[in-house]
């Protein structure tokens, strides 16, 4: 691809970088970037995703995601036909969107990371029907329907919007969504929020809540359980 940028805010389209005369090949790479990315062999942002226009991609993604609770929201969609098919297919596209660009399966897709992808869509001005306006968020219909099949935990706001003006997590309760056993390395992983809060955002911190201890230190738990502090034994 020759260094140039393939990601970001200013993303183009896969079949932009491909040196052909044949426009064959170059219509060849975008379904190629689908399955590439359906197979999680290549995780893009959202704006390295939105860049390219990809037809039918929610019925590609759900069957090779082999993921039973994407299946279940599918259907749960499908089941609301006074949305509209247009709004449906909307909806299934930005979860599959979202966990995509996350990397992750529909059961980690929490308020918090649902709530990143909408707000990235809204700064990259991509969101379906905002036609430039940069007030409008993205996700809205996909989180009514997760939060009516009770895939968000108890007591979250029925829609974004309301979960977006309810207020923000603190350090600590971003930390214990997360059910650490090691009280040293949850304090440890607090108390590197905190001191980030004054050189990031909160949708940043929440991410790093995220990678630190949904996704590391839940890990070395479920390979060590015994595990107290971030001194790892040699495996």
């Amino acid at each position: 691809m020759g260094g140039q940028p393939v990601d970001g805010d200013k993303a183009l389209p896969v079949k932009t970088f491909v040196i052909s005369d044949r426009a064959q090949d170059r219509h060849d790479v975008t379904p190629a970037a689908k399955l590439a990315f359906c197979a999680r062999v290549i995780q893009p942002s959202v704006g390295g995703f939105r860049a390219n226009a990809f037809s039918d991609y929610p019925e590609w993604f759900g069957p090779a995601s082999h993921d039973p609770a994407l299946d279940v929201f599918y259907a749960a969609v499908d089941a609301r036909p006074d949305l509209g098919l247009s709004y449906r297919i909307r909806i299934k596209f930005d979860v599959a969107c979202a966990l995509t660009t996350q990397g992750i399966a529909l059961e980690h897709l929490t308020p918090e990371a649902l709530l990143h992808y909408s707000l990235e869509c809204r700064r990259l001005g991509v969101t379906h029907g905002a036609r430039g306006d940069q007030s409008r968020f993205a996700a809205l219909g996909a989180w009514e329907i997760l939060h009516s099949i009770g895939h968000f935990p108890p007591g979250t706001p029925s829609t974004l919007r309301k979960f977006i003006y309810t207020g923000q997590l603190t350090p600590e309760q971003m930390v214990d969504r997360y059910p650490l056993r090691s009280q040293a390395v949850r304090q440890v992983i607090t108390d590197y929020l905190v001191r980030r809060q004054a050189d990031t955002d909160y949708i940043t911190r929440d991410g790093l809540a995220r990678l630190l201890a949904g996704t590391f230190w839940s890990k070395i738990e479920k390979i060590c359980p015994g595990q107290a502090d971030l001194t790892l034994p040699r495996i």
